[in-house]
């Protein structure tokens, strides 16, 4: 989880469409070894020690041939949206594309508000270099078109540094100017309840998307989903008829 952080935290929300888009565009091999990973990571300002390093290269190089994807380290530090999450980005979607299956990425970087972000408030940059900012970390060009799916990988990247639900709920109304109610039981995806008592003993519902692949029944799968989403689950109670599932 720290390694996870200090890569991520090292370039903002948009630090990790930069790292995949570079990859992307830098023409290296499928497998990199430790010095050519190290060397990639720099040019992100991004310095890892060796015991943080060790343990990168144990996790993906299972097999000891001392060579890692960096793409399936990139993917590795993204998690799945929650499903509140994930029906809030395709309301965006869905409000900005005016109910069209797709969308101009320039018609996206017009409606795009940056105002309310930290750079654009602290007068590290302008609204306008904010919007720049923003049409780079695609890999379309202005005038392509953004699919759905393509809107929601994009905040899956954005989702990975900003853990806090409530923060991404501001980001992401702010910036889209939606204030519209979500409803996840009706709006949102297909999803079934749980009942969650923390660690610290407070209860909750949760919504787990049914597209997710993950059994109501399957205990284990459910509190490693709700841990890698912010979560301290003690135990979880689907509140689904089994006759159901």
């Amino acid at each position: 989880m720290q390694v996870r952080l200090k890569i991520l935290e090292s370039n903002g929300i948009y630090g990790l469409r930069m790292m995949k888009k570079e990859l992307l565009g830098s023409g290296m091999p499928a497998e990199v070894n430790e010095r050519e990973f190290v060397h990639f990571l720099s040019h992100f300002g991004i310095r890892l020690s060796d015991k943080e390093l060790a343990a990168i290269m144990t996790t993906f190089d299972p097999s000891g041939n001392h060579v890692v994807s960096v793409h399936s380290v990139l993917q590795a530090l993204r998690v799945n949206l929650t499903t509140a999450r994930r029906a809030l980005v395709e309301q965006v979607f869905d409000n900005v594309s005016n109910g069209n299956s797709s969308v101009a990425l320039m018609d996206l970087q017009g409606c795009f508000d940056p105002s309310g972000m930290d750079a654009v408030w602290d007068g590290e940059i302008t609204n306008e270099q904010a919007r720049d900012d923003f049409l780079v970390t695609w890999d379309q060009l202005p005038g392509e078109a953004i699919a759905k799916a393509a809107f929601v990988e994009y905040y899956k990247d954005v989702s990975a540094i900003i853990e806090d639900d409530t923060d991404f709920n501001m980001m992401l109304r702010s910036t889209w100017h939606n204030q519209d109610t979500l409803n996840l039981t009706n709006n949102g995806l297909q999803s079934f309840e749980v009942r969650v008592l923390h660690r610290d003993g407070h209860e909750s519902i949760e919504y787990i998307a049914w597209d997710l692949g993950i059994s109501p029944w399957d205990d284990t799968a459910l509190k490693a989903f709700l841990k890698r989403n912010g979560h301290s689950p003690v135990t979880v109670v689907p509140l689904v008829d089994s006759r159901n599932d």
